[in-house]
């Protein structure tokens, strides 16, 4: 800490990925640094973010984003994901906050979705790390050698990178699985746990036999716990239940069709709630389904969205699997609504559009941000390597916003567009 008069400096280090933070940012629910009060003090403490050399963080390399000095973390609210209810199962006892720093933890990324969202979580996951003072190396499989210290390819299978990190003797593992059927991935995982390597899953269980032969493990293997959202089939369902009655309110006709939303380059768990979303169309008896597929971009959603819906009457719901799909479908609303109704629901990952559920503009929203799940993963980590108790699965939320039973097609944004309109004529 460096003083001056009346004014104290906290370095802070960043990841290098300058041009995207800004989004991750806002991706992750992360406010851009602001003065703030000192929590013992009445003078101003300004946040200096520190560049150079210092704030270049390697891909694998055991860095991590360093905590707050004692002296903020009052005044910035304590570190997220780790509230004292942050681990606890339902209906039991909440676990202390983390105070203890822990020496070594591995992540193991998928690799199996967009470049740019890999960054999201390495950047959720050394937010995280740093808060909870603890030291992390990241690996993503199969990535490419870079500038930032690595000078070979990334193993393409986990199973290669499991057994790696467990050579590295860390406290805990934790692993996105890439496919949770692999069976090498599974023994991989069984190994380390028989090392005493406690493991976390990130996302979804492995469904693969670690070997018929393995033999019970003496004494006991460490711990393996799963850290997910609930089931995607309930919030799936509430979705289509939601905008099935719209419409009904609307005078449309739901079997009409649906129209989903599928951004191929979002997280590794978009595939099951686009699953989950199909499954609760069927079972409702709307059969004809068909999937607008893009890939990050918001305006190539929209125009595909745009062109789908006047090419065709018939479809009158439309759905999203993540927030770009959801903002797509949004601008659509805004631009064509009035001519060509429909309704719209979907997951997304940012909760700041409730309002614009209450009023009917959304006939649903779920609410799952991935990179949560990042977080958790790594505060559930830490939590067993101090020793503590924690259950074998710990879920990140989905927060659901219904609309009112009354609402109907959305009318608010196309109102107020007609409106703009009209004022800048009569100008």
């Amino acid at each position: 800490m460096a003083k001056g008069k009346g004014i104290a400096f906290y370095p802070f280090v960043i990841t290098n990925h300058l041009p995207r933070a800004t989004r991750h940012c806002e991706r992750m629910g992360i406010a851009m640094p602001t003065p703030v009060r000192s929590s013992g003090s009445l003078k101003w403490v300004v946040l200096v973010m520190a560049t150079g050399a210092g704030a270049s963080i390697g891909c694998g390399s055991g860095d991590f984003v360093p905590p707050p000095p004692p002296e903020l973390q009052g005044a910035l609210g304590g570190a997220p994901g780790t509230t004292v209810e942050s681990l606890s199962p339902s209906g039991a006892a909440p676990l202390p906050i983390a105070s203890l720093g822990v020496r070594s933890l591995e992540l193991i990324l998928s690799g199996r979705v967009d470049e740019e969202e890999t960054e999201v979580e390495k950047s959720a996951a050394r937010q995280q790390a740093g808060y909870d003072k603890a030291r992390l190396r990241i690996s993503v499989t199969g990535e490419r050698p870079s500038d930032q210290g690595q000078s070979v390819a990334t193993p393409t299978d986990q199973a290669s990178l499991v057994r790696q990190a467990v050579a590295r003797h860390p406290q805990v593992l934790i692993v996105e699985p890439a496919d949770p059927a692999d069976a090498d991935l599974a023994r991989a995982v069984g190994e380390a746990r028989a090392a005493k390597v406690p493991v976390v899953l990130l996302g979804r269980p492995l469904s693969a036999s670690s070997g018929s032969n393995a033999k019970p493990a003496s004494p006991p293997v460490a711990p393996e716990i799963l850290v997910a959202p609930p089931p995607f089939a309930d919030s799936a369902g509430q979705l289509v239940a939601a905008a099935i009655r719209n419409a009904k309110n609307a005078k449309l006709e739901p079997k009409g069709g649906a129209l989903i939303l599928v951004n191929t380059a979002a997280d590794f768990l978009s595939p099951d709630r686009l699953a989950a979303l199909r499954a609760a169309l069927q079972a409702a008896g709307i059969s004809a389904i068909e999937e607008l597929r893009f890939a990050k971009e918001t305006q190539d959603a929209h125009k595909l969205l745009v062109q789908r819906l006047r090419a065709d009457s018939k479809p009158v719901l439309v759905f999203s699997i993540d927030s770009r799909g959801t903002a797509a479908s949004n601008q659509t609303v805004a631009e064509i609504v009035t001519e060509r109704p429909f309704i719209q629901a979907g997951y997304t990952s940012e909760d700041t559009q409730a309002r614009m559920v209450a009023v009917g503009e959304f006939a649903a929203q779920a609410v799952y941000a991935p990179s949560k799940l990042i977080r958790k993963g790594i505060s559930t980590a830490v939590a067993v390597a101090q020793g503590r108790d924690v259950p074998p699965r710990v879920e990140v939320e989905v927060v659901m916003h219904v609309s009112p039973e009354k609402s109907a097609a959305p009318s608010m944004q196309a109102q107020m567009r007609k409106q703009s309109e009209s004022q800048r004529k009569s100008q």
